[in-house]
Order: C-alpha cells, then sequence, then structure tokens
C-alpha cells in the first residue's frame, strides 16, 4: 500500500489541505514535510492514521475547530496495482466510504495492513521523539538481550521485556516456593488457624480425638476392601484376557498354514487388481481394431488400383484457362452484337437532334467531325469566365445602393439622439460599478444568511433547554461541566446497576434460606430426629431431678431421676443412630448461618447505595434548580443531556456574536450604496434589496443605450469604409467582364463548324450531346469488328485442342470447348479420389501400427504384473493371472489378519512377542481358567457386599466427627474456611495461568527471534554502519554469565556495552534495528508508509546526513515519509541523496 494523495479535509485546523505525493518514482520514494512549530506535522501523521484505523469513539483531540461531524480525511492509494480513493469520517456506523461516498467494509483497508493494529503501526511504523527514547532505553534495560531485541524492533514491541518481567513477578507474587508472603502462603497460614480454631470451638480433644480414630479405622477398612477389589478386577481382566487368547493360538496357527501354502508371495500386491481389468479391456479392444484396420486397407488399395487405370490429361487445364476470356466471348457474342447495333442507332438519332438544335446540315450529322476535347475545355472555361464575370454586377450595384440608404439613416439617427443623451458617470449604472455590486450582493446576501442561521441555531439551542414547561428566552447559569454532568450519570447508573445486583442476591438467598430450611424440616420429619434444642431440654430436665434427688433423696425423687436419665440415654442412642442425618442438618445450618450473615452485609451494602443514588438525586435536583429548573425532576441521563445542550447554546450564542462582528463591514457598505441610491429612484426608504432590484434594470437601460449609440457610430465607420471598398469592387467587374468577353469569341472561332455564340452562351449542353453521340458512334463500329475477330480465334483455338487430346468435335466450337471441359473434369476427379485413398491408407497403416503397439504394452504388462504375483504364468492368459491374483490378495489378507490378532493377543496379555505370550498360556485350559474366574467372581461378589457397609461405616464415623457440637462461632468460621478455600483454589489457578503462559510466550518468542535473528542481525549492522559514517562497524552478542550482551564494534574493532554508547548513538542503533525490520516486513509483502517526526535532533550533521540516506534506502524498499521543522536537516537531505528527496511544505 502507498500514499499517492493524502487529504486533510476537516482535521485539526487543516481544511481542505491536500499532500501530493505523486506516482511511485523509479527511484527512492522518499518524502519531506516540511513546516514550522505548530504548522501541522504531527496533525499530519496522525491524520493518516485516522484513515487507516479511525477517529476515537470520543475525546477526540483533533475535533478543536471543525465538530467531530464534520471530521473527514481522505487518500488515494496505490494497492495491488490499482489506485483506489478512500474518505473517512467521524460519524455513524460505517465510517470508511469510497471516493464516490459509497460505504466501504473494514476490510477494504485492514486486509492491506498486514494485520498490523494501530498500537503496532504506532511502535513500528510511526517514529517520534517518544519511541525511539524508550527504544534506546530498551536497549539498555534489556541488558543486550539480542534476540528479544530484534524480536521487539520487528514486532514494533519496545517494552517486551517489561511485559514479560511484569508477568513473572505477578505469578511470583501469588506463590514462590517457601515465601511466606505470597497470595498462597498467606492463604495456607489462614487456614491453619482456622482450622485450630474450629476444633476449639466444636469439640473438646478426647471426645474430638477418639471420633477422629474411629473415622481413620472405617477409611483404612473402606480402603482396604477397595484395594481388593482392584487386585480381584485386575487379575480377573487378566484370566479373562488368557481365556480369550487361548481360541487365538489355534487361529493364528490356521492364518500361517494358509500362508505358507503360497511362500513366494510379496507382502503387499503392488498394483490394483482392477488393472487386468483394464488390461483385457485394451487387448480385446485392440486385437478388433486391428482385424478392422486390415480389412480397411485391402478395400481402399483394390480400389485404388481402378483409379489408376484412368487415364490423365496434362496441359488441359492450362489450354482451358487460356481459352477461358475468349469463351466468354464466344458465350455472349449473339447478345453483344445486338446490343451494339441497338447503340449504333441510339447514337445516329442523337446525333441528328443535336446538329438540329446547333442549326448545322444534316451532312454534317452523316460524317460527324467530332471537336477536341482541349477545344471543348476552353470553349467552356471562356463561358464560365464571361458568365462568372457577369454574374456578381447587379448584386454589386444593388448592395451600394442599399449601403448609401443605411448610411443616410444611422447619420439621422445619431443626431437626433446627440442633444438628449446624459453624462453616464452621474446616472445609476456608475454608482452601481462604484459599490462593485456584483460582489457586494451576493456579500451582503451571504452576511444576512449567516445572520439568519446563527440566530435560528441560537433560538434553537435555547428551545432545545425547555423542559416541563419551563422555557429560557436568555442563556441560563449552570452549576455542572457536561463532563461532570456525565459523571454523575454514570456514577447514578452503576449504583442502580449494584442495587439490582444486591437486591437479586438478597432475594436468590432467601430462595435458598427457604430451601435450605425445607431440607432441614424434611431430614427431621423422615428420620425423627432429635434436635439439639429437645437434646438440651432433656438434659436440663435430668439435671434438675438429679439435683433434687440430691437435695431429697428418696424413691419417688430416684425414679424420676432414673426416668429421666433413660430418656436422655434414649435421645442420644438415638442421635447416635442418626449421626448422618445429624450432620447434613448440622451442615445445612452452619450453611444457613454463613448465608444470614452474609444477607447482613448485603443489606448494609444495599443500603449505602440507596444512599448514594439520594445523594446524587440531591445534587442533580440543586443543580437544575439553580440553573432556573425549579420543581422538575430530571433524572441524571436527562441532567447530562440538558448540560451538553446548555454546552450547545452558549456555543451557539457565541457563534451569533462572532457572525454579527464579521459581517459588519458587508452590511454598511450595502447601507451606504441604498442611501445614495434612494434619490435617483425616486423611493422613500427602500431597503437593500428592493433598491437593488429597481435599480438594476434602470442601470441596464442606461447601459444599453449607451452602447447602442457606440454601436451606432462604429456601423457607420464601418458602412463608410465598406461603400468605398464596394465603389472599387464595380469597376474591377466591369473591367474582367470585357476581358472574359475577348476570350469567348476567340474560343468560338476554334469550332470546324459557325455556331451562333447566344446559342452557346446560354447552354453547351446541345454541343456535349452531338461530341458524345459521335463518340458513341465510334466505338460501337469498332466494338463490333473486334467481335468477329475474337471468335473466329476462339474456333481456331478449340479445334487444335480436340486434335490435341482425341477428342471428337462438336458441333460447334462451343459444342467442342464443352466436350474438352468433361474430358478435364474427369481426369481431376481421379486424381482426387486416388490421393484421397492413398491418404486413408497411410492413416490406416499408422492405426493398425499403434494397435499392435498396444497389444504388445499389454503383453509386457501382464509378463510384468505375472512376475509380482505369480511367475508361473508369466506366459498364461490374463484369466490365469487373475486367479494368481485373487491367492496372492487372500495370503496378503491372512498376514495382516494374523498381524492384528497377533498384536491384539500380546495386548492383553501383556506379552513382549507370541512366544512369551505362548509361553503364559502353556498347560491352560478353558476348564482351568473358566473355574479360576468363578473363584475370583465369587470372592468379588463378597467384597462387593461388604464394601458399601465399610462404606456406610465410613460416612457414619465421619458423621459422628462432624456432629459434635458447636455454636455460631464455629457456624462462620466454616463459612469463612469454605471462602478461604476457594481463595486458595483461585489463587493457585491464577499462579498456573501466569507461569504457563509466561513459559509459552517466553518460548514462542525465543523460537521466532532465533529463526529471524541471522538475518535481522545482518540487516541491523548494515543500517546501523551507515547511519554512524562507519564509525561502528557492526554488532555481536556475547556470553555474560548467564545473560546475553550485545556490543557494538566500532572502526578499531574494539566492543562496547551498549549501556556505554552515548545516548543520540542508542538511537541511531534503534533505528538501524527499525529499519531492518520494516525492509523484512516489505520482503513479506506488507509495504506501508514509514513516517518519522523529527528524530534525528540528537544527530550531528553528518550522521544526519547519512541518517537521511538510510530514509532514502527505505525509500527504495516502501515509502518513507520525514517530518520537520528544521531547515537544515531538508537542505542536508537535498545535497545528500542520490535521488533528492520530494519536498512538501506546511505553510
Amino acid at each position: 500500500m502507498r500514499l499517492q494523495t493524502l487529504d486533510l479535509i476537516r482535521f485539526g485546523h487543516f481544511t481542505d489541505r491536500r499532500f501530493d505525493f505523486g506516482a511511485k518514482p523509479k527511484g527512492a520514494d522518499f518524502h519531506i514535510i516540511y513546516g514550522r512549530n505548530e504548522a501541522g506535522k504531527t496533525t499530519t501523521m496522525e491524520g493518516l492514521l485516522r484513515l487507516l484505523y479511525g477517529f476515537r469513539p470520543r475525546n477526540e483531540p483533533y475535533e478543536f475547530r471543525h465538530q467531530r461531524a464534520n471530521l473527514r480525511v481522505g487518500a488515494t492509494m496505490e494497492i495491488a496495482g490499482g489506485v483506489r480513493s478512500f474518505v473517512r469520517i467521524a460519524s455513524g456506523r460505517a465510517t470508511l466510504l469510497d471516493g464516490n461516498g459509497a460505504v466501504l467494509p473494514e476490510t477494504a483497508l485492514s486486509q492491506c495492513l498486514g494485520g498490523l493494529t494501530e498500537s503496532d503501526y504506532r511502535n513500528l511504523l510511526c517514529l517520534d521523539d517518544a519511541t525511539i527514547e524508550r527504544g534506546g532505553e530498551e536497549i539498555v534495560q534489556a541488558r543486550g538481550d539480542t534476540g528479544r531485541l530484534l524480536f521487539a524492533a520487528a514486532a514494533g514491541l519496545s517494552d517486551l521485556s517489561h511485559i514479560l518481567d511484569t508477568l513473572r513477578r505477578e505469578a511470583d507474587a501469588i506463590w514462590a516456593g517457601r515465601t511466606t508472603t505470597t497470595v498462597i502462603a498467606k492463604l495456607r497460614q489462614e487456614l491453619k488457624v482456622l482450622d485450630e480454631e474450629i476444633r476449639r470451638h466444636e469439640v473438646s480433644a478426647n471426645e474430638w480425638t477418639t471420633r477422629r480414630k474411629a473415622a481413620a479405622a472405617a477409611a483404612a477398612t473402606e480402603a482396604a476392601a477397595l484395594a481388593r477389589r482392584r487386585d480381584l478386577l485386575r487379575h480377573k481382566g487378566a484370566l479373562e484376557a488368557r481365556l480369550r487368547a487361548l481360541p487365538m493360538l489355534d487361529i493364528i496357527a490356521g492364518l500361517d498354514r494358509r500362508i505358507a501354502a503360497l511362500p513366494s508371495c510379496p507382502e503387499r500386491l503392488g498394483f490394483d487388481p482392477d488393472e487386468l481389468n483394464d488390461l483385457q479391456a485394451d487387448a480385446r479392444s485392440a486385437g478388433d481394431a486391428i482385424e478392422r484396420l486390415e480389412a480397411e486397407i485391402a478395400e481402399a488399395g483394390a480400389r485404388r488400383e481402378a483409379l489408376a487405370a484412368i487415364p490423365a490429361a496434362p496441359g488441359l487445364d492450362a489450354a482451358l484457362a487460356a481459352l477461358a476470356e475468349l469463351h466468354a466471348v464466344e458465350t455472349g457474342a449473339v447478345r453483344q452484337s445486338a446490343v451494339l447495333g441497338r447503340e449504333i442507332e441510339s447514337a445516329e438519332a442523337e446525333l441528328r437532334r443535336a446538329s438540329e438544335r446547333l442549326g448545322l446540315s444534316a451532312a454534317v450529322a452523316d460524317a460527324p467531325d467530332v471537336p477536341s476535347a482541349a477545344v471543348m475545355n476552353e470553349l467552356a472555361d471562356a463561358r464560365d469566365r464571361l458568365l462568372a464575370a457577369r454574374l456578381p454586377l447587379p448584386a454589386a450595384l444593388s448592395e451600394l445602393e442599399a449601403l448609401d440608404r443605411r448610411r443616410s439613416a444611422i447619420r439621422d439617427t445619431l443626431g437626433a439622439d446627440q442633444a438628449a443623451s446624459a453624462r453616464p458617470e452621474d446616472g445609476i449604472a456608475a454608482l452601481l460599478a462604484r459599490y462593485d455590486l456584483d460582489r457586494l450582493a451576493p456579500l451582503h446576501a451571504t452576511a444576512r444568511q449567516v445572520l439568519r442561521e446563527a440566530e435560528t441555531q441560537a433560538q434553537k439551542r435555547l428551545a432545545a433547554l425547555s423542559h416541563a414547561g419551563t422555557a429560557f428566552a436568555a442563556l441560563p447559569g449552570c452549576r455542572h461541566s457536561a463532563a461532570r454532568a456525565q459523571a454523575l450519570a454514570d456514577e447514578h447508573d452503576s449504583c442502580t446497576e449494584q442495587a439490582g445486583h444486591i437486591a437479586d442476591l438478597i432475594e436468590q438467598a432467601g430462595i435458598d434460606s427457604a430451601a435450605r430450611a425445607a431440607r432441614i424440616d424434611h431430614l427431621a420429619a423422615t428420620h425423627a430426629v432429635l434436635r439439639d434444642a429437645e437434646t438440651e431440654q432433656l438434659r436440663d430436665e435430668r439435671d434438675r431431678l438429679w439435683r433434687q434427688h440430691r437435695a431429697a433423696p428418696d424413691e419417688e425423687s430416684a425414679r424420676a431421676f432414673e426416668s429421666a436419665l433413660d430418656r436422655h440415654d434414649a435421645a442420644v442412642a438415638a442421635r447416635l443412630s442418626q449421626a448422618s442425618a445429624l450432620g447434613e442438618i448440622r451442615a445445612l445450618e452452619r450453611e444457613q448461618a454463613g448465608v444470614d450473615a452474609g444477607v447482613a452485609e448485603r443489606r448494609r451494602l444495599l443500603a449505602e447505595r440507596q444512599d448514594q443514588l439520594a445523594r446524587l438525586a440531591g445534587e442533580i435536583e440543586a443543580a437544575a434548580s439553580a440553573s432556573g429548573l425549579d420543581g422538575t425532576t430530571l433524572l441524571p441521563a436527562e441532567w447530562a443531556g440538558w448540560v451538553r445542550a446548555h454546552d450547545e447554546a452558549r456555543a451557539a450564542l457565541l457563534a451569533l456574536d462572532q457572525a454579527r462582528t464579521g459581517q459588519r463591514e458587508i452590511l454598511d457598505r450595502a447601507e451606504a450604496l441604498r442611501v445614495a441610491l434612494a434619490p435617483l429612484l425616486g423611493l422613500e426608504a427602500p431597503d437593500f434589496e428592493t433598491a437593488i432590484e429597481v435599480a438594476r434594470p434602470r442601470a441596464q437601460v442606461e447601459r444599453a443605450a449607451a452602447q447602442e449609440r457606440l454601436a451606432l457610430q462604429q456601423e457607420l465607420d464601418r458602412l463608410d469604409q465598406d461603400a468605398a471598398r464596394r465603389s472599387a469592387g464595380i469597376a474591377t467587374l466591369h473591367a474582367a467582364i470585357d476581358a472574359a468577353s475577348v476570350a469567348w469569341h476567340g474560343a468560338l472561332a476554334a469550332l470546324p463548324w459557325p455556331i451562333e455564340a447566344q446559342l452557346l452562351l446560354d447552354s453547351l449542353e446541345p454541343l456535349r450531346r452531338f461530341q458524345e453521340a459521335a463518340l458513341r458512334l465510334r466505338q460501337a463500329r469498332g466494338r463490333i469488328a473486334e467481335l468477329e475477330r475474337d471468335r473466329r480465334q476462339f474456333a481456331d483455338s478449340v479445334t487444335a485442342l480436340a486434335l490435341r487430346f482425341e477428342v471428337a468435335e462438336g458441333a460447334d466450337a462451343a459444342a467442342t470447348h464443352a466436350a474438352l471441359s468433361a474430358r478435364h473434369a474427369a481426369a481431376t476427379q481421379a486424381a482426387t479420389d486416388l490421393s484421397t485413398l492413398t491418404d486413408r491408407i497411410e492413416a490406416a497403416r499408422r492405426a493398425l501400427a499403434q494397435q499392435q503397439a498396444i497389444r504388445l504394452r499389454v503383453d509386457d504388462r501382464r509378463r510384468a504384473l505375472a512376475a509380482l504375483v505369480a511367475p508361473q504364468t508369466a506366459d498364461c492368459g490374463i484369466d490365469s493371472l487373475r486367479q494368481a491374483t485373487r491367492a496372492a490378495l487372500d495370503v496378503i489378507a491372512a498376514r495382516q489378519d494374523r498381524s492384528e490378532r497377533v498384536a491384539t493377543m500380546l495386548r492383553d496379555l501383556d506379552a513382549p512377542d507370541l512366544e512369551a505370550a505362548s509361553a503364559l498360556l502353556a498347560g491352560a485350559s478353558a476348564t482351568s481358567l473358566r473355574a479360576e474366574l468363578d473363584a475370583v467372581g465369587h470372592e468379588l461378589g463378597e467384597l462387593e457386599t461388604r464394601l458399601p457397609q465399610a462404606t456406610e461405616a465410613r460416612y457414619a464415623a465421619a458423621a459422628a466427627l462432624g456432629a459434635i457440637g458447636g455454636d455460631d462461632a464455629a457456624a462462620l468460621l466454616g463459612e469463612r474456611r469454605a471462602t478461604v478455600l476457594l481463595a486458595l483454589e483461585e489463587a493457585a489457578l491464577d499462579h498456573l495461568a501466569l507461569s504457563l503462559g509466561h513459559r509459552l510466550a517466553s518460548d514462542a518468542i525465543g523460537r521466532y527471534r532465533h529463526a529471524h535473528r541471522s538475518e535481522m542481525m545482518q540487516a541491523t549492522e548494515r543500517a546501523f554502519r551507515t547511519l554512524t559514517g562507519g564509525a561502528y562497524h557492526g554488532i555481536v552478542a556475547e556470553r555474560d554469565g548467564e545473560a546475553e550482551v550485545l556490543r557494538a564494534v566500532d572502526a578499531t574493532g574494539v566492543s562496547k556495552q551498549v549501556a556505554s554508547l552515548s545516548k543520540g548513538t542508542r538511537f541511531q542503533l534503534f533505528l538501524a534495528l527499525r529499519t531492518a525490520a520494516y525492509e523484512r516486513l516489505c520482503a513479506e509483502g506488507v509495504s506501508l508508509p514509514f513516517l518519522c517526526d523529527d528524530i534525528f535532533e540528537t544527530f550531528d550533521e553528518d550522521r544526519t546526513r547519512a541518517a537521511c540516506r538510510m530514509m532514502e534506502q527505505v525509500g527504495r524498499s516502501g515509502q518513507a515519509i520525514y517530518l520537520t521543522h528544521h531547515r537544515h536537516v531538508v537542505d542536508i537531505a537535498l545535497a545528500s541523496c542520490e535521488r533528492p528527496p520530494t519536498v512538501h511544505c506546511i505553510e
């Protein structure tokens, strides 16, 4: 893609500014855009980026002069050998247009950008102070990592090392081995503290230890059962595999016997069996064709021999061709004689008529003496000259008379108007010319239109401020800026959305709580579970009766205490049997406690959001009231819209004031003209338009009268000159008539007979008819004599040919000629047929040879295929070969079947080869294996019965361990523990994603940069050598421990670390990296404009000169554009480049 033109139609401070880069030159495509500070160089570069990638969705920094809706940039580009026009606008959904305004998809441009995003294009192809500064520092910060630097330059990622280091730091902040300050370490420490707190709140140490041991024993029992089941299943699988393998050995042995029956069979067939059908078809087709062609050759030979017996007639065709003209004469002789007789009669009659008209005697008509062509031509010329000389004289005399009458009339008109004419400088037309009405009138109309539009816009913007019946005649005040009003609206929307989300969470929590309560009630009802409160009540009753018994021990109190003790013990026993249900109920209650705490927190957050909404509404209401919108309620979005409308109204009023100031001079001049016109027009206080409307036709009348007088005077002068010229012309005509009359009489004297002069002067037609009739008569008589001579010659020639070729003469010469023509046609046809038959025989012989070759090829291919599958069938037919092929295919299939069966058996038996598999099956029988399988199955059945019991026991023990009592603190700790576990899981996943992402990115970048390292290194060295004027010959990479250090090698061979180079030299190294990357990008087919914005400021003159040559080199690969406000850079470039760059100045 290459720029031909760049149009900043309305962008920044530019209006209709075009940069014309022209067609691509033969040499370097290098351009310099030169202008003072603030002239718009950076704006030009940004305009190109807006064209390629679009305007910013909001806060466009270049809409300070033109409104956003009017922003527009365009360009004409060379793309794929053609020229296309693009226009980018800032408003609307589709912002990319073609040169005619039709909407284009974004792919029309993006497909030419090589996948570069706007950020990539800025970093790689738009160099300015900031990018080259960052690039130079990156070289130092990367510590000479050559591969990374080359990749960063090629990809346009100047902060690549910073990105990778940031990823590594983020991963280490989550987890870094034994470090105790990472996120995971802190979560693990918190989890440990929570576990201790939960155990402390829930159970005493001894009870908890006892139940924990019971749970561990039950878990061990279950684990042992599971392990035994796995062993049995594994053993069962091995037995089943051996049982399947036993018959497989017999099948494999049978396959071996089938294979041994054909030991010479190849491993693979090597050809398609269907080829045999093709060969058989080819052989049959060739045999049929050979038989047919041999018969055809024999038949054609017989016909050729018959044709050879017909005698030839050599030379007859040439002789007949020589007589063709005479034959044509003979054929038309009778008709021609009649025509010529009629022609003689017609000519003689015409001669008699012409003689009578000319007054000649009959003797002249009978023996005409024809005047020569020269005499006739001289006579005609003399007559034409005489008539031509006489012809213009009457008209000339008439025109001169009319001319004299017109001259007299003009003199009378000018004399009458001379007294009535006024001075032109005192009229209306002069006044209008003084004020330049043609220029003033449109300016006045434009000024009025501008004021009307500005007033209309201001009124419209003020009307847009109306709300709920409140209108404004003048611009009210406004506390808020548009940004503040929009921020309030955004904050209100965010708070509203958050409040709605929190309310939904509270509602969902209520639904979940109801579900948990229903579940608890269901469990309690289904299992008749004694709740904690009931157990506590029984224990309190037991303790109360115990205290009563101790206070007054008697039989009644003892029975009461014993009964209460039994009820409590029964309840405890029942709770132990209901440990599973109690554990689930307790977990549900703890979960509910955590949810209740979360709901309380969410209600607090909801109240905060509602208070925030009320505060925002109050602020907006106060600001609206201050602006005159009392008693109205505005939504935040409506208020933001009203504030934007207020800004637009203020801008419209300011534009109205500016319009009045800008148009005042034009309006004052128009008023002065109106005042001056009023007394001349006789109107009382007319407005400007009325005065102009009346003055224009009057001025036109004045100008027309003056023009008419001037035209009359000019016409009179012209007529005087014309009259003198015409008088001289009439005298000349009289002289010419006299001379022509003398010549006419001389021409008459040359005729062979005397004829009256006036008769011929009236018309020469009778004399011409006489001459033509005489010539026709002479020619007809001569043609009749020639015709008779040709007929005699034709008859003699035909008779001679008949004797020569032994053809009998006919009744006349025409009949004899017809017999000769028939003889020639017969000989010619015989020769043609003979040649055709010869060609057919040759073609049939060639086809016969081809079919015989096909039959030989089929035999050779049959023998070759027989050698592949069954050499003994080499001399047999294709049917025998087909049977041998089927046998070979059967053996090949048997080999494949054997290989698959052996692989399956080895895989089932986990054996390395067939010998080992046979050893495993040695001594085994199907009966013994099935008996062993039955034993294993019986033990598995018993184990499957015990395993659920062990699982239930483990679950009961775990439930008993988890069912030990606690309070709300334990529930809250459990909730917090679950939260910490979730956070720990998320942190682990984040660490895994960051670590793997860092590793994958580093590996991918490493592969890329190593693949392109040598190529980029060489290109960078060449560019760096050019930029430094040979002060540095190249760059090398040296190992420094684990790191790779980049060094610059100077002209003396000394290598220097990049950090020790000057700032300007580091910048030149970075520029070399970028230009090398650009050349590689162009070599890959992505050619885009390369722009630099005043990056030579730290270069001395020599290196600036070298940099200009480098830009010229870039221009040979693509298109280079350098923007600068330094005149000396322009001068250096013009002087140092082989082809001076094109300079575009921004005024």
